[in-house]
Parts: C-alpha cells; sequence; structure tokens
C-alpha cells in the first residue's frame, strides 16, 4: 500500500480490502495512502453470534478505535489524519525496493 500510494496520480484513488479486521486496521491503511477501507469478516461474525445487535457493536468497536488513532495523532479530520508520517520497519525497506522494482521493471531504483 505504501509504495502504490507513493506512485498513485492525483486521479486515482486507492481502496483497501483483504485481510483488514478492525479499526487500528482501517486507520493504518488510511494513514498509508489508502481513500478508503473496508471489511466483512468481523460483521459476518457478528452477525452470525449476536444478530443486529452484534453488528452494531462491531460497527461502534471500529469507529471507537479509529478515533481513538485520529486523537492520538493529534487529527481532527481525516486530511490532517492523512497527513501524518506512517512509520515502518527499516528491514521491510528492502522489501519495498524489491517489490517496486519487479512491479515496474526499474532494477536500478525504487
Amino acid at each position: 500500500l505504501l509504495l502504490a500510494s507513493t506512485e498513485a496520480s492525483d486521479r486515482q484513488r486507492l481502496l483497501a480490502s483483504g485481510g483488514l479486521r478492525s479499526g487500528l486496521d482501517i486507520a493504518k491503511t488510511v494513514a498509508m495512502g489508502a481513500a478508503a477501507a473496508g471489511f466483512a469478516l468481523p460483521f459476518i461474525r457478528a452477525v452470525h453470534a449476536e444478530g443486529q445487535e452484534g453488528v452494531q457493536k462491531t460497527i461502534q468497536q471500529v469507529r471507537t478505535v479509529f478515533t481513538a488513532c485520529m486523537a492520538l495523532t493529534g487529527s481532527n479530520s481525516l486530511e490532517q489524519f492523512r497527513q501524518n508520517k506512517v512509520w515502518y520497519e527499516s528491514v521491510f525497506q528492502q522489501d519495498i525496493k524489491e517489490f517496486s522494482r519487479s512491479i515496474h521493471g526499474n532494477p536500478g531504483t525504487a
């Protein structure tokens, strides 16, 4: 997602899905450049376990965690939140460069 967000033009919008399970996952993808993020599995589990009430609880949990992430970064809006710097382990830098090369075919750059 980090690579894709740096390669995307102003007209392209990134949508994140797959493997997301919580408000923290949503916050991370938005902070890394996704225009939107979504998931279904937590809602499927919630409706199976507790019906409509379970889905409402899940929505509230996601909202609470995402709002906490915004507050912890000092963000009052999504725009401010998106402008935060995203930190990632330096051990992944080489993986990101190699992935970039494999996609773009630029063996000397990343």
